[in-house]
């Protein structure tokens, strides 16, 4: 089933890794083995094991191209672990329903490989459509802290403006005090650019199976919608992508 694929190698120090199409065809492929409980596969070769951030997506392009997830991590990390873990992780953003085995193929996957964060003195010294923000803060008269953070994207589909956006965020880490000019002097803020590559489930079989059948739907009783028995591991049920639960990591997570 999978082929010609070695583990990753490290590459030079102190360089960031451009996302690449076979980042989001390997996600793909680590989401598919997950779900169908196979042994993760190798991390291709040419993928290099950059220490970075990263962000995974899904979008149902059969449901007008709606968000099925993403979740991003806080910390840098070697890439190829990375794509492993968040691959399976922003297919359970607790904001939606779990991405399921029947619904691969209709996902596309898209992954945002971040730049290192860089310090801004002001909330608003960013350019929209260009730069992520990351925000931190504790609430005024406590110690309870907050943070949160936009991908580029945000800015540049959703259309909202700079004040809009530091407000959305503020909201976003948690906080539902009242957002004064004290709290936004008080933010500690850092922008990052991001490079962006997706895959279609299509593109993903290209790369790493044969064609595979979709999955057929089955009735309460076992039956497929063709009248005949559904063997959910039998030759004839060969069933878009599944996976081996990657062990979660200890690291936060952004969602995005």
């Amino acid at each position: 089933f999978f082929f010609g694929f070695h583990q990753a190698t490290m590459a030079p120090h102190g360089t960031l890794p451009h996302a690449t199409w076979g980042m989001s065809t390997y996600c793909l492929c680590v989401l598919d083995c997950h779900l169908r409980g196979l042994p993760l596969p190798p991390v291709p070769e040419g993928i290099p094991d950059f220490s970075c951030r990263i962000f995974v997506s899904y979008h149902n392009h059969s449901k007008h191209n709606t968000l099925r997830g993403c979740i991003g991590c806080v910390t840098s990390s070697p890439l190829c672990g990375l794509l492993q873990e968040y691959a399976v992780r922003a297919a359970q953003d607790s904001r939606f329903p779990s991405i399921s085995l029947h619904e691969l193929p209709a996902l596309t996957c898209e992954v945002n490989v971040l730049s290192p964060n860089e310090p801004i003195d002001h909330c608003y010294d960013w350019e929209s459509g260009v730069h992520g923000l990351v925000l931190e803060f504790t609430a005024p008269d406590s110690d309870a802290s907050y943070s949160a953070e936009y991908l580029p994207c945000v800015a540049a589909e959703t259309g909202w403006g700079k004040e809009y956006i530091v407000e959305s965020l503020i909201q976003k880490a948690g906080y539902d005090g009242p957002i004064t000019p004290e709290l936004l002097q008080s933010l500690k803020c850092w922008r990052y650019k991001s490079t962006v590559v997706s895959s279609t489930y299509q593109d993903y079989l290209q790369v790493y199976a044969p064609p595979l059948p979709e999955p057929r739907r089955t009735t309460s009783n076992g039956l497929s919608c063709n009248g005949s028995r559904s063997n959910r591991h039998g030759p004839n049920e060969r069933t878009p992508n599944g996976h081996v639960s990657a062990p979660h990591a200890r690291r936060r997570a952004h969602n995005r």
